[in-house]
């Protein structure tokens, strides 16, 4: 009795304790060939090599080490080609293809094709090889293959058969072309007849394959095949049978090779959240492509005006049409570029469209006919066609991810090519790249990366280069920049793929970062911040070098508002820094205050002056103060500067009325920066002396160590303190402090006025963003075919075609910019921005006297910012009311956001800055409430009440109601044009129908916040919401805890009901919260 119920019992408890035995059976097998106790495998986790299971096999007792493979997109094929072996990869293929369509597979080959010990094994062989090129061929993924040992007959063309330009090769491989092997068995005459023609249509196949893979001649190609042709790893890549040969380069720096390279470009999209790249699927197939920032028609479809051509274009489309398919001539695509150029950009015309359109459909059609036949690669496009294409993108915004991507790979041709003619990888690989040609070299990296197309070759020879020549701090600061365009700013996971490859030239910057100036210091320890490279010691280095230069007047308000952002981007705050900013911040608008009051209090002297606008004079010690603009002059009471005078054809969506966008040309300046406007307009602002700051010279420290430090604590420095550390105890750098040089030496007559400005203006633009004009870009055109391609064509133009830079509008708007002491206005909430970011309102006792005195300064000029402010001012504007006064004017609040709404649908705003607007004006909308329950419990709730002005566009706010006038005339005025509304719907339905339209360009975090505040302000469109929803559930692993939060409350809100996508939404957030538990450090437990 006793033994049947304890039978009974364990066929009870044999479920609950099934998943623990399962868990046991993983490692039985392990265990009982190493005699390893199963407690010392299960913490196998732990250490650095996991050992982990393919999916599928957690039942088995042995790892599959193909199934392993598989699950890393890595197909092997290490036998002859048997019947068997080709099905098999095929199924691996299009498994892989139905796994993702974006990711990479990797196909290894070691395999004598259809031969084993000189036997026939497969008569079949060239047929199931054909059948595997045709599946390649058929699915989206790129196959990227690897010869490592040997690959002969069939197997060689397989591996001729990868993704043009990542067909790799050890440097010992051997590669083998022969006929196919047939045999026709005793048949009828007429059987044998039909089985010969058959095998020679194979054959037939076979040549065009070889072929069109290595752009031979298909007669070179049949004599090759007469018999068995064997080549070297150097041959192969000559013959173009394989692109690139695999080496491990023993440099002083440890580097990884292009296999690692491929992997971490194709990985880093994994989780990507910029859409922009998954609309355009059949862009994303090249490795190393980053997101697509605009989504252009395909490169096979015609536009609609294709055919319609007028005016002056009409010769320039005849002559585009009589090149097109003949043989190129020297020189004709740059000279194709300056005749597009000269053209006028306007959206009103298509001119310019067509122009483009057409000029795309030759170079892609030179691009093809290049790579297939040997004919067309006669004609296929060199360096300087390849430099005035990307140049042309570049300049007139061109986003065709396809097209580019096309252009980039014939520029690693080019690159790639010139190593197979020297024999070695090691030589000529870097015959572009020389003194002469570095410049030319990164203008082209430069763009490529702002058009997020990754060039694997070029970045490599760039950075080489770098680690191993003396070159200019520009070059250094550019190899950062185009990393940082190319980072994957979305990575939830905090580390950036470019890592390794930011290491070596921050080693190189360390040793001359002296020679830098502020102003590119601080720009890279921005782009390092975006590539997720935040050494601690590196940042402390650098900035308390720039604080040197900050309380030494030898640097300008821009980078001081730059050190500012820079503190609050690595979470790091420096006391003495935010103690000096908030003095100097105190002192400026103390005097502005006074200056303000007085004027107050004196008669009005112009009786035309608009309510808001400035009546304090300019100092006249200020160096950007011109002497053509009167102290009492403001902005806007110039006759031109009213908002109703648009120009007739004004490129803008003008879906709000009475929004003065006679600013809107600057902000789409290449120049200008977002919240902190022109470089150049603040060249000679000096920051002010600290001594002037601090009573007491002993306040402010600037020392990096103590002075009575004795000699043997320095050299007892720990064996494992960082390299870099070490900075700051060593002398020699010590001493070293910033030279910040300026960009332009001018003459003492030129360092005032317009003539700095432009000149200032020439040198960014050509230089940093690598603009230039009509006449420049023609000159560098000649130098690059000069150089690089060895030929020396005639570029040069007399006319001068328009450009965006325009110095008579950036001169105008100098004059009219508005100062408070001596910062510019935007300049202040910049910082209030930064130090809010830091919480030193917390830690320094004069944020709060500073509070007040910036909320007068924005009460005397609200119309001033309603008027001038771009996106990032308005922003910060935002955020610091925010934390100060919630209770501010209605009607200032309703001017801020009808004009932030505005620069979005004319994108003049970023998303993100556009979701964080919307973020913090929920804080104006909340409120919290207390009251007892019947229990007398006290209950606290926050409840949002929106504002009736953002559903409803009847609901109008007169800007000037509130506000205070000079006098009752201005007043009269300004009520006549201060009445900003939407025309036909509400501002947050405007906004919704170009959040829609934009959806492809926001990230999921920028995107999920946005419906989060849209939901909370009452925007009650369920339509709107529910679009979304298969976004989401499309890229719900990218998802993070934060965004899974803004999703649920945005569509709880909504009341919308859909229980599948909350289900995948909560097992998203649990894969994600184990995730974190998992990588987390193990919490430390007191005992005792």
């Amino acid at each position: 009795m006793p033994s049947y119920l304890l039978l009974l019992a364990a066929i009870a408890l044999s479920p609950l304790c099934a998943h623990k035995g399962e868990a046991t059976a993983k490692y039985s097998y392990i265990t009982r060939r190493s005699n390893v106790p199963v407690g010392r495998i299960k913490n196998l986790k732990k250490a650095k090599t996991k050992l982990r299971l393919s999916p599928g096999e957690h039942n088995q007792h042995g790892i599959s080490i193909p199934s392993m493979l598989l699950s890393k997109r890595i197909i092997f094929l290490s036998s002859p080609v048997y019947p068997h072996i080709s099905e098999q990869i095929i199924s691996q293929l299009l498994y892989l293809e139905y796994e993702s369509k974006r990711k990479p597979i990797h196909l290894y080959i070691n395999s004598t094709g259809d031969l084993e010990n000189n036997k026939i094994i497969n008569l079949n062989g060239m047929t199931d090889v054909i059948s595997i090129i045709d599946v390649i061929d058929y699915i989206s993924s790129d196959v990227y293959t690897y010869c490592l040992g040997k690959a002969y007959g069939i197997s060689c063309i397989l591996a001729s058969s990868g993704k043009k330009g990542f067909r790799f090769s050890l440097k010992n491989s051997s590669f083998c072309l022969n006929q196919s092997y047939s045999v026709i068995p005793f048949n009828q005459a007429t059987n044998i007849e039909i089985q010969n023609k058959e095998i020679m249509n194979t054959k037939r196949k076979v040549v065009e394959i070889i072929a069109n893979n290595t752009g031979k001649e298909k007669s070179h190609i049949e004599r090759i095949l007469e018999r068995d042709r064997y080549f070297s790893a150097p041959e192969a890549v000559q013959f173009n049978l394989v692109d690139h040969i695999l080496e491990r380069e023993h440099n002083s720096i440890r580097r990884r090779g292009t296999i690692a390279w491929a992997r971490k470009l194709s990985s880093s999209h994994e989780r990507a959240t910029n859409f922009g790249k998954k609309k355009a699927k059949n862009g994303s197939k090249e490795i190393g492509k980053g997101d697509t920032k605009s989504i252009d028609h395909p490169a096979d479809e015609k536009p609609s005006n294709f055919q319609e051509h007028n005016g002056g274009s009409k010769g320039i489309l005849t002559q585009m049409g009589s090149k097109n398919g003949k043989k190129q001539m020297a020189g004709e695509l740059p000279n194709l570029v300056l005749a597009i150029l000269k053209e006028k950009s306007s959206q009103q015309s298509e001119k310019k469209k067509t122009l483009i359109d057409q000029y795309k459909q030759i170079v892609s059609a030179r691009l093809e006919g290049g790579s297939q036949n040997g004919e067309g690669k006669k004609d296929a496009p060199n360096f300087a066609d390849i430099f005035s294409t990307l140049y042309l993108c570049y300049a007139e915004k061109i986003f065709d991810l396809d097209f580019v991507t096309k252009v980039s790979a014939a520029l690693e041709g080019l690159l790639g090519g010139q190593s197979g003619g020297h024999g070695g990888r090691g030589e000529g690989g870097r015959d572009a790249l020389n003194e002469a040609t570095i410049n030319h070299c990164m203008m082209m990296f430069h763009y490529l990366s702002a058009l997020n197309v990754k060039n694997v070759t070029l970045c490599n020879q760039v950075r080489d280069y770098i680690v191993s020549h003396e070159v200019p701090p520009l070059v250094i600061y550019h190899y950062l920049e185009c990393l940082s365009l190319l980072a994957d700013s979305s990575d939830r996971s905090g580390k950036s793929n470019l890592r390794d490859y930011v290491i070596p030239v921050v080693d190189v910057f360390l040793e001359s970062f002296y020679i830098f100036n502020n102003y590119l210091l601080l720009r890279i320890l921005h782009f390092l911040h975006k590539l997720g490279f935040m050494d601690t010691e590196l940042f402390l280095l650098l900035t308390r070098k720039i604080n040197k230069n900050v309380y030494r007047e030898n640097a300008n308000r821009f980078e001081l508002c730059l050190l500012a952002r820079t503190y609050a981007l690595y979470k790091k705050e420096n006391i003495t820094f935010s103690n000096y900013l908030c003095e100097d911040l105190l002192r400026s608008l103390t005097k502005y205050e006074d200056n303000f009051q007085g004027d107050q209090d004196g008669p009005v002297s112009q009786p035309d002056s608009q309510p808001g606008s400035i009546q304090v004079s300019h100092p006249d010690s200020h160096p950007d103060s011109h002497p053509d603009s009167h102290p009492d002059s403001h902005p806007d009471s110039h006759p031109d500067n009213q908002p109703d005078s648009q120009p007739e054809n004004a490129p803008y969506v003008l879906e709000i009325e009475n929004v003065n966008r006679q600013n809107y040309p600057l902000f789409g300046h290449p120049l200008y920066n977002d919240g902190l406007n022109f470089y150049a307009f603040f060249v000679d602002a000096k920051t002010t002396n600290r001594e002037k700051c601090f009573e007491r010279k002993n306040n402010l420290h600037v020392t990096f160590i103590n002075g009575d430090v004795s000699e043997k604590e320095r050299q007892g420095t720990p064996p494992r303190m960082s390299e870099w550390h070490k900075l700051f105890l060593y002398d020699e750098y010590k001493e070293k402090d910033i030279k910040n040089e300026p960009f332009v030496k001018l003459e003492d007559t030129q360092k005032k006025g317009r003539q700095m400005v432009q000149s200032y203006n020439q040198f960014l633009a050509e230089n940093l963003h690598f603009q230039f004009s009509h006449k420049k870009i023609a000159q560098l055109f000649e130098q690059v075919s000069e150089l690089m391609d060895k030929v020396k064509v005639d570029f040069s133009t007399d006319a001068e075609a328009h450009t965006e830079m325009d110095d008579q509008a950036v001169h105008q708007y100098k004059k009219k910019i508005l100062y408070v002491e001596n910062y510019y206005i935007g300049h202040i909430f910049h910082i209030v921005d930064s130090l809010l970011s830091l919480k030193a309102h917390h830690n320094c006792a004069t944020f709060k006297k500073m509070e007040s005195k910036i909320l007068n300064a924005i009460k005397n000029n609200e119309l001033y910012i309603i008027d001038n402010f771009d996106s990032d001012e308005i922003k910060s504007l935002l955020i610091f009311l925010s934390h100060t006064n919630r209770n501010y004017k209605e009607a200032f609040i309703y001017g801020l956001t009808h004009r932030m709404v505005d620069l979005y649908i004319n994108n003049l705003c970023r998303p993100n800055t556009l979701s964080t607007f919307f973020y913090f004006l929920l804080n104006f909308t909340k409120q919290r409430v207390v009251r007892k329950n019947r229990f007398n419990h006290t209950i606290r709730n926050v409840i949002y009440n929106s504002y009736s002005w953002l559903n409803d566009n009847k609901s109008v706010l007169n800007l000037t109601a509130a506000i205070d006038a000079a006098n009752s005339e201005g007043k009269q005025n300004s009520d006549a044009r201060r009445v900003i509304k939407a025309k036909n719907y509400s501002l947050l339905q405007v906004l919704s129908m170009h959040v829609c339209k934009n959806v492809y360009f926001m990230s999921l975090s920028t995107l999920a916040s946005l419906l989060r505040s849209l939901s909370y302000l009452f925007f009650t469109d369920a339509n709107f919401f529910n679009v979304f929803i298969p976004l989401f559930m499309k890229h719900m692993a990218d998802l993070s805890n934060v965004d899974i939060l803004n999703i649920t409350q945005a569509y709880n809100k909504q009341k919308i009901q859909n229980k599948y996508f909350y289900y995948l939404l909560a097992k998203q957030y649990q894969s994600n919260r184990s995730e974190e538990t998992k990588n987390a450090d193990p919490k430390i437990r007191l005992v005792g």
